[in-house]
C-alpha cells in the first residue's frame, strides 16, 4: 500500500456543453506526502484551480469529475458518500479560497463563521468553541482575538481577512490544505508574512499543503515539489529546486525566462511567449503548447507526449523523450 497522503491519478474534470462536453482538466496524476507542499502551477486558463476543487469535490456544476484513483490516506473519494464528503471537507481536508473579501460571509462576525465550523467538526461545546476560535485566531497571528472574533469581514484590512481565512481553514485540524491563490490580492509585505505562516504551520501541525499558484517567487519560496500545468495538462513535475534552476518543458524554460527581476543586469527586452493558450474545447491533435513552441518537430504537432520520467522529475515532451529539434 502507497504510503502518500494524496493520490491522484488520470483526473479529468469535464463540463456539459449542447449534446456533448469540454474537458478542462485532463489527465493528471499527482501525489503528496504527509508534511510536504506542492507547487499546482499555470497561467490562467490551465486548470490549476479546477484540480484543487476537484480534491475536495467542490468543482461547480455542471462540472463533473472522473478519475482513475482519488485517494486520501485511504479513501476512495470518488465513491465516497455525500454524507462522508461533507464531514470530510473542512474537517481532515481544508481550503483556502482564492479572494478572502468574496469568500468570507458578510452579514456574520469572524467568531460566528468560526463557530459554525467548530460545531460541524467537533464536539465541544459553546464555550470550549469560544476558547477554540480564540485559539485559531492567535495561532493564524491576528492580534487582540477577542477583538477580531467579533469585527465582520469589512471591518479587517485584506491581510487579516487572509489569516481569518487560513483560521477557518483550520478550525476542523485538517492533514491536507489546498491553497488557492492565497496572496494574489495582497501587497508584497503580506505576501510574505501569510508565506511565512503557511510554512510555519506545516513545520508546527505537520500539515500537507497543495499551493494552487501563478507565481513563480511564491511557488520558490514556499513548495518542495511543482507540477506545472498548461491547457488542463501537467507538463513537467519534480522537485522545486531543480525544476526552477534547469526546467526541461520548453513552456516552463519561457515561463522563467519571463519572470521580471531574474536578472538585475538584464539589458535585452524579456522574452515573449508567443501566441496564447488553447480555449476552452477539444484540442488539435499532438502536444497543445506547440503552436507556440520554439522547438516544435513533426510529431508535436500529430502525437501528444507522454510523460518521460528521470528520477524524480517527469516531463511530457518529445524533445525531453530524445527527438532532434528542427533547425533555426
Amino acid at each position: 500500500m502507497s504510503g502518500h497522503l494524496l493520490e491522484v491519478e488520470d483526473l479529468h474534470v469535464a463540463f456539459a456543453r449542447g449534446r456533448g462536453e469540454v474537458e478542462a482538466v485532463r489527465g493528471v496524476s499527482l501525489h503528496l506526502d504527509r508534511g510536504e507542499i506542492l507547487g499546482l502551477v499555470g497561467e490562467t486558463g490551465s486548470g490549476k484551480t479546477l484540480t484543487g476543487l476537484s480534491l475536495l469535490h467542490l468543482v461547480p456544476p455542471p462540472g463533473a469529475i472522473r478519475a482513475r484513483r482519488l485517494t486520501f490516506d485511504g479513501l476512495d473519494l470518488t465513491h465516497l458518500a455525500p454524507a462522508d464528503l461533507r464531514r470530510l471537507r473542512g474537517g481532515r481536508i481544508s481550503m483556502i479560497f482564492q479572494d478572502p473579501a468574496t469568500s468570507l460571509n458578510p452579514v456574520f462576525t469572524v467568531g460566528t463563521q468560526l463557530d459554525a465550523v467548530l460545531a460541524t467538526h467537533t464536539r465541544a461545546g459553546s464555550a470550549a468553541r469560544r476558547a477554540a476560535a480564540l485559539d485559531r485566531l492567535a495561532e493564524v497571528g491576528l492580534p487582540q482575538p477577542e477583538r477580531i472574533r467579533r469585527r465582520y469581514p469589512h471591518e479587517l484590512s485584506g491581510g487579516m481577512q487572509q489569516r481569518v481565512m487560513i483560521a477557518l481553514a483550520l478550525a476542523g485540524d485538517p492533514d491536507l490544505l489546498v491553497a488557492d491563490e492565497p496572496t494574489t490580492a495582497l501587497d508584497v509585505t503580506i505576501q510574505a508574512q501569510i508565506l511565512e505562516l503557511l510554512l510555519r504551520l506545516r513545520a508546527e501541525r505537520g500539515l500537507s499543503i497543495v499551493l494552487v499558484s501563478h507565481n513563480l517567487g511564491v511557488v520558490a519560496e514556499t513548495c518542495d515539489r511543482v507540477a506545472l500545468m498548461y491547457a488542463g495538462s501537467i507538463v513537467e513535475e519534480g522537485p522545486a529546486r531543480a525544476l526552477l534552476e534547469a526546467p526541461g518543458h520548453p513552456y516552463a524554460r519561457s515561463l522563467l525566462g519571463s519572470v521580471v527581476g531574474g536578472d538585475a543586469n538584464r539589458k535585452r527586452p524579456l522574452p515573449v511567449l508567443p501566441g496564447f493558450g488553447p480555449a476552452p474545447g477539444p484540442l488539435p491533435p499532438g502536444c497543445a503548447f506547440a503552436p507556440r513552441c520554439p522547438s516544435a518537430v513533426d510529431r508535436c504537432r500529430v502525437e501528444t507526449p507522454v510523460p518521460t520520467r528521470s528520477g524524480e522529475r517527469a516531463v511530457a515532451c518529445w524533445l525531453v523523450a530524445g527527438e532532434e529539434p528542427a533547425d533555426g
